[in-house]
């Protein structure tokens, strides 16, 4: 009886090889897949900026359904910055012109942007160069394209 006693004693400590084993692959699995995501900025600069201008022209858009006819509803990409352009409904629709100066501007600089000026009619569907639907591309410089793209009638989202 006292040999069964010390037998199922050393039998419940620690951990078997195959159970440690199983453990280092996984955690090895685990290393590989997630921590590249972590170590570096792949992809989460264009993801972040893909998200800025896609909140930016969805506030254009909402203030060119909402706001007076005559103010400028524009946003305005350029080859370092992009912003938003500054409605004055109090003066006259030819003063200042559109696109006129940029309010809410955000800059970069290791990424490249589809550059224009995307504006929108009181119901929301795009104009001018974006007439019928286009795509702004965010490019990195590690290679990651984000996409965001403005639908016929008026529907912004990310691909």
């Amino acid at each position: 009886m006292g040999t069964t006693k010390r037998i199922l004693r050393h039998a419940q400590t620690g951990f078997t090889t195959v159970e440690l084993v199983v453990i280092i692959i996984v955690l090895g699995v685990i290393a590989v897949t997630a921590a590249p995501r972590f170590v570096g900025s792949q992809g989460f600069e264009e993801t972040a900026l893909r998200d800025e201008l896609l909140q930016r022209l969805r506030a254009v858009q909402l203030s060119a359904m909402n706001g007076a006819e005559s103010d400028c509803h524009m946003l305005v990409i350029d080859a370092n910055q992009f912003g938003v352009s500054e409605m004055n409904s109090e003066s006259p629709v030819a003063s200042p012109p559109c696109p006129g100066t940029l309010e809410h501007v955000s800059n970069y600089s290791s990424v490249t942007i589809t550059t224009g000026q995307f504006e929108f009619d009181r119901i929301g569907r795009p104009l001018n160069s974006c007439n019928g639907g286009c795509d702004i591309s965010v490019e990195g410089s590690g290679g990651d394209t984000e996409t965001i793209r403005i639908e016929t009638e008026g529907f912004i989202h990310a691909l």
